[in-house]
């Protein structure tokens, strides 16, 4: 007997939940799939103690995200994050693409900028005075990372894998 591997099923505009490690869940919103499947997301401020059955239209906006990332699928494929269905007036314009920052010691920090398929199209060295602070971390966390990312949040921790001090990437 052949087995398929199971797939990941989700799109742009979807509005998705998972669980907390520290128990709870909170909720992500996907604005782009790169032609390898692979997403980007928004992830809310919003904690929740039992699973979502709905999405709360109200919330999903900019302002109330807390992480921009691409990542992996895991979560949808073992049924461990749940679809919630679509955001009501998604427009991909809405959900920018932002600029990313790789940081690899002891390499000089880089710029990473992508385009609105989510291909990469160009790395810069970062300019000397460059807060790096103020942009998300480039890279590809499975969902499970983005889990403990997360829940770093929620619990009033640094995250293993970006700081919280300013997340004000668009100035």
């Amino acid at each position: 007997m052949i087995r398929r591997r199971k797939t990941a099923k989700f799109k742009e505009g979807d509005v998705f939940t998972f669980p907390l490690r520290s128990g709870g869940y909170a909720i992500g919103l996907i604005t782009r799939v790169s032609e390898d499947k692979t997403p980007l997301g928004y992830f809310f401020n919003k904690k929740y103690e039992t699973m979502p059955a709905g999405i709360e239209q109200d919330l999903i906006k900019k302002e109330n995200s807390i992480l921009i990332k691409r990542f992996g699928v895991q979560g949808f494929m073992d049924e461990t994050w749940a679809n919630l269905g679509q955001l009501e007036n998604f427009k991909r314009e809405d959900w920018k693409v932002p600029v990313f920052i790789r940081e690899t010691n002891p390499f000089p920090a880089r710029l990473v900028y992508y385009t609105d398929s989510l291909e990469e199209i160009k790395v810069i060295d970062t300019p000397k005075g460059t807060n790096s602070q103020k942009y998300y971390g480039d890279g590809l966390p499975g969902s499970g990372a983005v889990e403990i990312i997360i829940t770093a949040y929620f619990e009033g921790k640094e995250s293993p894998i970006i700081k919280w001090e300013d997340l004000s990437i668009w100035s």
